[in-house]
């Protein structure tokens, strides 16, 4: 693990530029058998007894692989058939000139390049590939082996912000262009995500992907700013799977899947109605009937970065299996929660009745005002239960009727109903007195007009 770390910490901060080659010698070890297969290396290891990285053989590769091939008829169909993969790239027979060390550059860099050439360069034609159904491809190679430098390609089809891509790789050295040699040649269904029509073909391939191997290079701590010591000292929950050294491919793909998510994610968010106008805050840049656009690159890197270091390496796995089960859990974590959020907003439509169809509203109208009616009625009843009636119907005297204004809660109207006067017996029941039987009449009650009623106690009452 130690060593895979100082090696990537290496590549990142050596700087691409044509004609640079790196070299080591193989010894056949077991450790560095287990590397061989790497993206950076040239191809012929064993014959040549050379451990080569080349600025030319992988910019030749990036080209092939991402510029020329995926716009072929058939595309990515016909990918494994051609012979200029990383598996099948046809060997030099004679040995390259002697080369430093381990990523040393080259002194004699006219010599190298001439080397690369004839490793990279297809056995049929230095402009064409021959494909098995007789047919070829026009790679744009030149006579020496090299892609066109100025090209339009490298913006429109791979993505780079310049003519001549060389000047973008400044952050991330020689891995980050290997990491696009690693896509494109063996993970077709995350390249194919950028290319037109699919999810992010909004954002620049190789922008994003370079940005990507910045990211991890800061969360694995291969940056300049971190001493190596103190990189290899650390107690990451995630160095064990870096046992396997496949382990930096599989996140560098896993992370540029879960960036493609994050863009398809925020598309469906921002057709939730209401969801944009709660971007006060103007956070969100995409276009004006909220699409994604490039423009929300920063967005979804931050988006991705907290997923990929929080949720992604602090789970802690400890293969590369594991790794890819919890990148899998994490999608489907991802696509629940955007679904309750799509339900939520369903349903508070429902309940501001923007979804609920019109006869079911008129019943539901119907409904509350039939239960306001009853309740008025029922109030009623208990006042008229409650009174007190005092003396015979002589002793009523007759008021003149009055009119009572109700509000209906439901439609908001005023509603004028008519009212039984109430008797002069009983507004004054709250005074009457109770005494014996001879002075009063059947009923025990004396009579009103044998008692002077007081005004103010009435007024206290």
């Amino acid at each position: 693990v130690a060593s895979q770390v100082l090696m990537y910490r290496q590549l990142l901060h050596t700087e691409c530029k044509p004609g640079l080659r790196l070299s080591r010698k193989y010894q056949g070890t077991t450790a560095q058998k287990k590397v061989k297969h790497m993206p950076w290396w040239e191809q012929g290891v064993e014959t040549t007894g050379k451990m080569v990285i080349s600025y030319d053989n992988l910019i030749v590769r990036l080209w092939l692989g991402g510029a020329i091939m995926p716009y072929v008829d058939g595309g990515y169909a016909n990918q494994e058939e051609l012979p200029f993969e990383s598996s099948s790239t046809t060997e030099s027979p004679s040995s390259p000139s002697p080369v430093p060390d381990l990523l040393s550059s080259s002194t004699d860099s006219e010599p190298a390049a001439k080397d690369t050439h004839s490793v990279e360069a297809p056995s049929t034609s230095p402009t064409s590939v021959a494909r098995t159904n007789d047919e070829s491809v026009d790679t744009l190679i030149n006579e020496k082996g090299l892609p066109p430098v100025p090209h339009e390609y490298w913006i429109d089809r791979l993505g780079f912000q310049q003519t001549d891509p060389v000047t973008d790789f400044r952050s991330g050295g020689v891995l980050s262009l290997a990491m696009l040699c690693h896509i494109v040649e063996a993970c077709p269904a995350v390249h194919s995500r950028f290319l037109p029509g699919n999810d992010a073909d909004m954002l620049p391939f190789a922008i994003t992907n370079i940005n990507i191997t910045d990211m991890l290079a800061k969360f694995l701590m291969f940056s300049k700013s971190v001493d190596r010591i103190d990189a290899l000292l650390s107690s990451k929950p995630f160095w064990r799977v870096f046992g396997d050294p496949n382990a930096l491919l599989v996140l560098q793909e896993v992370s540029m899947d879960m960036l493609c998510d994050v863009v398809v994610e925020m598309g469906r968010e921002r057709k939730i109605p209401g969801y944009l106008e709660k971007d006060k805050m103007g956070s969100m840049h995409g276009g004006p009937d909220g699409k994604v656009t490039v423009f929300d690159f920063t967005e979804i890197m931050s988006r991705t970065e907290n997923r990929v270091e929080h949720d992604l390496l602090g789970a802690g796995p400890k293969t590369v299996e594991e790794l890819r089960s919890v990148a899998g859990r994490l999608r489907i974590k991802y696509q629940k929660a955007l679904e309750r959020k799509e339900c939520n907003a369903s349903r508070k439509l429902a309940t501001k009745g923007k979804l609920v169809p019109e006869e079911v509203q008129l019943k539901g109208e119907e409904a509350l005002r039939l239960v306001t009616g009853g309740a008025q009625g029922l109030m009623k009843g208990i006042r008229e239960k409650a009174a007190i009636h005092v003396g015979s119907n002589k002793g009523e005297s007759v008021l003149p009727k009055t009119k009572t204004t109700v509000i209906d809660f439901v439609s908001g109207e005023e509603v004028t109903t008519k009212q039984k006067p109430q008797s002069t017996i009983e507004q004054k029941a709250s005074n009457a007195v109770h005494v014996p039987e001879a002075v009063g009449d059947s009923n025990g009650f004396a009579d009103p007009s044998a008692f002077k009623i007081d005004d103010d106690d009435d007024d206290d009452l």
